[in-house]
């Protein structure tokens, strides 16, 4: 009984460290050299046409519209599948 246990425990272990990496994995490798507070954004952004630039007073932003493009749809619809809906 108490093996069943310990190998459950293990188990348990792995597949949470599993899908732990998974988010880490999907993060833009730029997203994560300008070390954004939100890399969830930054990376839906730059996956959908946005870009990074240098902000006035220093330091850098991510931008996710084109343009004078009121809404970017592909990044709404990126930030609504990782869970943002606002």
């Amino acid at each position: 009984m108490l093996a069943n246990t310990a190998k459950l425990f293990v188990v348990s272990a792995v597949l949470a460290l599993a899908v732990t990496g998974v988010d880490a994995q999907q993060i833009h490798p730029k997203c994560a050299k300008f070390n954004f507070r939100d890399k969830i954004g930054c990376t839906c952004a730059l996956e959908n046409g946005g870009t990074i630039e240098p902000r006035r007073g220093g330091g850098w932003r991510w931008i996710h519209r084109q343009g004078y493009q009121s809404v970017n749809e592909g990044y709404v619809q990126c930030m609504k599948r990782h869970g943002r809906t606002g």
